[in-house]
């Protein structure tokens, strides 16, 4: 589709970044877009640098300067002049969907409606006063929108009044890149900061609704605190032009509270992640509704505590006392002692890694991908696809919930709808969707045993009245139930995972129902996935069954750094490394005995644990020596990516999974790797070429750790070719368009 795209401003605040990322998103799903900004600056070269086609128009963008009957002539002046260039441009570009970002950009549904063409208008803002500028433009969106995108209920709330019932009006929480840029400038060391500051940053422009005056006021009201010797205050941003005096008062209020030596101005800031990285706490001190201030998903991110005025979007973004808090619009002692309250490390961390998590889950770049394309494509969900037998999303505790995220975050862009079944007992908060993947959650019994089976007899039965084109079965256990699906006619995908009944954790019944269950999953299930080469074959033998390859996905983790070790004392190189759930089949007991015995100088490092109370966890637990350390989970990515990085050498001891994922993530992660001898651990580390080996005994374990302490040129060759080893089968982009293809030919045949 050729788009015209019009946006209010060259900067790069909140909603040109939101700009920028959807003309990005667009191009990527083959749209050609024409973009008309209204002067130069740096959304200009941002645009120019991913070869976007750029034109610099006055578009005669409506600000409260011109809220005058000379500034309203001088506008319409603007916009018959900006009308003529832009039909010019789109009977030379022969556009056919015109796009406007932000409410002040008025010329988009004038010209969209000259020309007979749809009008997509994207709203950021939250405009309640004065009441006649707020009914007009919602007299002008709702006759000339004809698709209305607001950023926040806040949002949507604000203009409900003003539209019609036919008004198109979709709310799209913007979504976060991940981060990507390099600290360059130290703001702390450029500001001579002791090392013990804490900084409290405000970003955003200067403008009366920002509430820099405010900020200073709290700054002022924090002076009479104890913590105040090591306070320090950033202040991002700068004014629209002609609007330079806000900057001058803003100087005048520092004097005026004496906090020359604590308030440090940075002035625009074009790479945020300078800002952040010298900041502790954002403040957002907005006294006026702020639509979704992208300050606070971006200051999550970073693992930054927020802090704002109690209205507009933030309230759908912050949880407070969770991932920050909220304080009153009009008093600066009470937001004081707020503040004051959660200044403690050990308040502002926990709050700061929630906020973190919280990005990651419900803000994400995939989930704003997803919708925003959506709007743009009338057909978007050409798939409605169901997954049953994970334990959920977004929750990852072994292959299967890995696989579930990798894909709803990648099938949606590529126009799949994807619904996910749940185990209800797993998620206290329970929310309909998730990043455009909707939720369903069946309850089960909360045991290892019969959860699974339980929850997916229930799911099944719900999934055949739903509008699903096809289901993504995941466990073998689920075979059975695939005739359910038969039955209605719904075409069925299982991965079969690996070799359940061989597993120690199922044994007498288990293994038998296993084995039965794989033959049933044969019988009623329309396409058998495996996961390694090795197990295409084992089923083929086996059972006479035929099955299609798919591998698991690797990717490196991002954010690795050793302070991240600190909690467990932990040096480069100083440790191996396990990393896996506690069940008996992962063999961590074999190397703990083996490492137990070992003459090795190096810790061993314990990543994960089971959700249920289990004799062989304990066991593991019970294990006594100064060298063990036991992490239990670890929920933070670039803190299990350190781990990866930094280790001596990761322990691979799974043995009946077929590919696993972890052990791809320690590969992609740059690990130096030891696995126990398995057909499916040689065919990942292509036999000698990528890995070393152990049998399983705790005897040959001890003799590998003695043989690695010694060898330490080995161990670092392979560490220097593991890389290699991930090839494009490995890759989650070859992993997600094979389920796709694969998914869309049985839906294809019903």
């Amino acid at each position: 589709m050729r788009i015209l795209l019009l946006h209010s401003s060259s900067d790069l605040y909140g909603a040109s970044r939101i700009f920028l990322q959807t003309v990005t998103l667009l191009r990527k799903h083959g749209h050609h877009c024409v973009v008309v900004i209204s002067n130069k600056g740096s959304l200009e070269q941002a645009l120019e640098l991913i070869g976007v086609e750029v034109h610099i128009i006055n578009l005669g963008i409506l600000r409260r300067q011109y809220f005058t009957i000379a500034g309203l002539l001088n506008r319409i002046q603007k916009w018959r002049s900006a009308s003529r260039i832009l039909n010019a441009l789109i009977q030379t570009h022969q556009i056919e969907l015109v796009y406007s970002n932000t409410a002040a950009v008025l010329i988009g549904a004038w010209v969209a409606r000259k020309n007979n063409l749809k009008h997509i208008w994207h709203i950021h803002e939250i405009i309640e006063r004065p009441k006649l500028l707020h009914q007009f433009l919602g007299w002008q969106m709702r006759k000339g929108a004809d698709k209305l995108i607001v950023v926040s209920d806040a949002v949507a709330k604000c203009w409900e009044s003003a539209l019609s019932d036919k008004t198109s009006l979709i709310r799209i929480y913007n979504g976060i890149e991940p981060i990507i840029q390099p600290v360059k400038n130290d703001y702390r060391k450029q500001f001579n900061l002791p090392d013990d500051a804490i900084v409290l940053g405000l970003a955003g422009r200067i403008h009366v609704v920002k509430g820099q005056p405010y900020f200073l006021e709290i700054a002022k009201a924090l002076k009479k605190s104890n913590n105040f010797s090591n306070l320090h205050f950033f202040i991002a941003g700068d004014p629209y032009p002609g609007q330079e005096y806000l900057l001058d008062q803003m100087f005048d209020l520092i004097n005026t509270y004496q906090l020359e030596s604590r308030v440090h101005y940075l002035g625009q800031v074009d790479e945020m992640s300078n800002f952040y990285a010298a900041t502790d706490l954002l403040v957002v001190s907005s006294i006026q509704p702020d639509s979704f201030p992208t300050v606070i998903l971006e200051a999550m991110q970073y693992g930054l505590p927020v802090v704002a005025t109690a209205q507009g979007g933030a309230l759908e973004m912050v949880q407070e006392n969770e991932t920050g808090i909220f304080i009153p619009l009009d008093n600066a002692v009470v937001a004081a002692e707020k503040i004051n309250a959660i200044l403690p490390t050990i308040i502002r961390q926990p709050m700061g890694a929630a906020g973190k998590e919280r990005v990651a889950t419900y803000f994400s770049q995939a989930a704003f991908e997803k919708n925003i394309t959506a709007v743009f494509e009338k057909n978007h969900a050409t798939l409605k696809l169901a997954i049953i037998g994970s334990r959920g999303y977004p929750y990852v505790y072994s292959g299967y919930e890995t696989l579930v995220k990798a894909l709803v975050e990648r099938l949606p862009a590529k126009g799949v709808e994807i619904t996910v079944y749940c185990h209800a007992h797993l998620f206290p908060q329970k929310p309909a969707m998730v990043n455009g993947v909707c939720l369903v959650y069946i309850p089960t019994l909360p045991f290892k045993s019969l959860a699974q089976p339980i929850h997916s007899f229930f799911a099944f039965w719900h999934m055949v009245f739903t509008k699903a084109d096809v289901a993504l079965v995941l466990n073998v256990s689920n075979g059975p139930f695939g005739i359910i699906a038969r039955l209605f006619g719904k075409p069925t995908i299982m991965n079969v995972d690996g070799l359940e009944w061989l597993r120690p954790k199922w044994k007498g019944f288990g293994s038998v129902y296993f084995k039965w269950a794989a033959k049933m999953a044969m019988r009623f299930m329309d396409l058998l996935i495996t996961d390694a080469d090795a197990m295409q074959a084992i089923y083929l033998k086996e059972f006479g069954a035929k099955s299609v390859v798919i591998t698991y996905g690797a990717e490196t983790s991002p954010g690795a750094d050793l302070p991240y070790l600190a909690d467990w004392n932990l040096v480069e190189r100083d440790y191996y490394l396990i990393v896996g759930r506690m069940i008996p089949d992962n063999n961590a007991n074999i190397l703990i005995e083996g490492f137990i015995k070992s003459k090795s100088t190096k810790k061993l490092v314990i990543v994960g644990d089971v959700p249920y109370q289990d004799a062989y966890a304990d066991k593991i637990r019970s294990y006594q020596d100064p060298r063990l350390v036991f992490t239990g989970y670890v929920r933070s990515p670039e803190t299990l990516a350190s781990l990866y990085k930094y280790c001596y050498a990761y322990l691979h001891g799974h043995e009946f999974g077929g590919t696993n994922p972890t052990l791809l993530k320690a590969m992609a992660n740059g690990c130096a790797i030891a696995a126990l001898d398995t057909i499916f651990s040689r065919e990942v580390l292509q036999n000698e070429q990528f890995g070393f080996y152990f049998s399983k005994s705790p005897a040959d374990c001890t003799r590998w750790f003695d043989w690695a302490e010694s060898h330490f040129i080995d161990i670092e060759a392979k560490r220097a070719i593991i890389h290699q080893g991930i090839t494009e089968k490995y890759t989650w982009e070859t992993v997600s368009d094979l389920y796709l293809y694969h998914l869309k030919s049985l839906a294809n045949k019903k």
